[in-house]
């Protein structure tokens, strides 16, 4: 958990090409520099982040919020898919990274109404 934790805080510093994401999550970008990651971060259900993945599992996520302070974040016991609950955080513009098994990491923006 603490190694997830501190590559995804890594990822998030390092990170310039968040603020430049499409809200409609269809434009995750791979931050580890290392080709594109399978894992797609889009709009789910209301009050939810899909989390999915055709050939990498993955094994955790950190959400931020527009200030940079990270609101939530979960290891994951390696999954191909999870809707990750948000209703508790309020409206606004967040950033999602999502680890895969490999260390890779995807970001996107995610848009709470």
């Amino acid at each position: 958990m603490k190694n997830i934790i501190i590559i995804l805080l890594v990822i998030f510093a390092s990170s310039d090409m968040l603020a430049q994401q499409a809200p409609n999550g269809t434009n995750s970008t791979d931050t580890s520099g290392g080709g594109t990651v399978g894992i797609r971060i889009g709009n789910g259900s209301s009050g939810r982040v899909d989390i999915s993945s055709d050939d990498e599992a993955i094994a955790g996520y950190i959400i931020y919020d527009a200030n940079g302070t990270a609101v939530q974040s979960a290891s994951i016991s390696l999954t191909y898919h999870v809707l990750v609950n948000v209703d508790s955080l309020p409206s606004g513009a967040y950033h999602v990274v999502a680890v895969a098994e490999n260390g890779e990491a995807v970001a996107d923006t995610y848009f709470k109404q």
